[in-house]
């Protein structure tokens, strides 16, 4: 498979990672270094948006899809596979 690394939408990678198979979920965001979170947290744009955490991530396309539209900035997490 060949990446474009010139997508910029984090909501098109999410996409790519989900239908190759990896769970993802979507994490705040840190424009001008600052969490989205709202807090002066320890992971600025490094920590869950979904209230369950990695145990939210998901390959289910709706559910992806559904994440990037109600928060469009939000980074992407990957959930590794177990094992």
């Amino acid at each position: 498979m060949v990446i474009n690394l010139d997508i910029p939408d984090p909501a098109e990678w999410a996409v790519r990672y989900a239908v190759s198979g990896l769970a993802v979920l979507p994490l705040h965001s840190a424009p001008d270094g600052r969490c989205t979170c709202g807090h002066d947290c320890g992971s600025p744009g490094k920590h869950p948006l979904t209230s369950h955490g990695k145990d939210d991530a998901s390959c289910d396309l709706t559910q992806v899809t559904t994440w990037w539209a109600r928060w469009p900035w939000a980074n992407v997490g990957i959930r590794p596979r177990s094992g």
